[in-house]
């Protein structure tokens, strides 16, 4: 039955997103501990500085945080990995499209999501929102505590979670059970949402990224292209993040 398939299709995916969620607030929140009891001192996410009521991030807490969505984020790639291996146990790689690729035919989609990426980051540059700037705040603070992990979780471990997941599973079971135009449609639209940046234009953009993304999968019949794309759309968010913010 095809709701069944849908159910099993969408429950990986949900919890594949739960397992990266859920370690990365354990492994936080563990390390976090660890980090007090060697220092011995009082550590917390936000503290308030009594003095000027200026809010301060421990620099401690930021690279704790991006070690967990490191080892998050491999968890999840596992998860998802071992899931394609029950449905495809011949070829779980090739379910996920972690194959060889040419550029042929990709090549145009590739360079309109560069020019989507630079107009992405232009925007964000621009745009006045609470929420991109607390992000972008963070990743600032993070950069500056620890450069390294920051681009290994942000710029490379993330990407490739969030292709695996959207573009590999979900699009080729969706593919399956639908056709390429819809599991382009809807990975698109469910990329954008499950971001969570819902001011009009970074949620259209975001959208748009995934559909173009979708499409360079699409057209070079492999996910490579969209994980490197998508690597270097994170990572040079974090540089203009830094230099530009």
């Amino acid at each position: 039955m095809k709701i069944i398939s849908y159910l099993k299709t969408f429950g990986i995916f949900a919890f594949a997103l739960i397992i990266q969620q859920i370690t990365t607030i354990v492994f936080s929140v563990f390390n976090y501990i660890k980090d007090r009891e060697i220092h011995n001192v009082k550590l917390s996410i936000q503290k308030l500085d009594i003095n000027n009521g200026e809010e301060i991030i421990s620099p401690l807490d930021l690279p704790t945080a991006m070690s967990g969505m490191v080892f998050g984020s491999v968890l999840g790639i596992l998860f998802i990995i071992m899931a394609s291996w029950l449905v495809n146990k011949k070829k779980p790689f090739s379910l996920l499209r972690l194959n060889s690729f040419s550029f042929k035919g990709g090549l145009l989609p590739i360079i309109l999501f560069t020019c989507l990426l630079i107009t992405n980051n232009l925007l964000e540059s621009y745009i006045t929102y609470e929420d991109l700037e607390k992000m972008s705040e963070m990743i600032i603070k993070s950069f500056e505590n620890n450069a390294f992990l920051t681009v290994l979780g942000v710029g490379i471990f993330i990407p490739f979670f969030e292709e695996i997941l959207f573009r590999g599973w979900l699009f080729d079971r969706l593919e399956h059970l639908l056709s390429s135009k819809y599991a382009l449609i809807i990975t698109s639209i469910m990329f954008g949402l499950v971001h969570g940046q819902y001011h009009g234009v970074i949620l259209l953009l975001t959208i748009v990224s995934g559909f173009v993304l979708g499409f360079i999968r699409l057209r070079t019949n492999s996910l490579w292209p969209s994980i490197i794309l998508h690597a270097i759309n994170n990572t040079s968010s974090i540089f203009l993040a830094y230099y530009l913010g």
